[in-house]
């Protein structure tokens, strides 16, 4: 309904998709609420990764397919600066344990809840 309304406004589909719509900005807002699961998931595990190991798997696994070459290429770059594993678990909590369960606790949630949206 959302969608036909859109396109009702602008005149037609191809008119509503070229200005942007509603269903492509959810469309984009759940595959980033997806990268930001797999990130998460991924740091959640006590196996060492860096910070920069877990969005790279996040981001392959959700956007990596729907950017172009230039966006993939920015987003690689933009990894080099991310903080390390322990300065980003220390920005969350002082005590690395906590932020881990606190992670956790989180993706017990978030997860399931992603899960009937998408």
């Amino acid at each position: 309904q959302l969608v036909d309304e859109e396109a009702t406004k602008a005149g037609s589909f191809a008119a509503a998709d070229k200005q942007g719509n509603t269903a492509c900005a959810l469309l984009w807002l759940v595959r980033s609420l997806r990268l930001l699961e797999v990130t998460l998931t991924a740091l959640a595990q006590e196996d060492g990764r860096n910070l920069s190991d877990c969005v790279r798997e996040g981001y392959g696994a959700t956007l990596h397919a729907h950017h172009n070459w230039v966006t993939r290429n920015v987003i690689r770059t933009g990894l080099m600066a991310a903080p390390s594993r322990s300065a980003f678990m220390a920005m969350l909590s002082p005590d690395p344990s906590t932020a881990l369960s606190k992670m956790r606790e989180l993706l017990e949630c978030y997860s399931p809840a992603l899960c009937r949206i998408h």
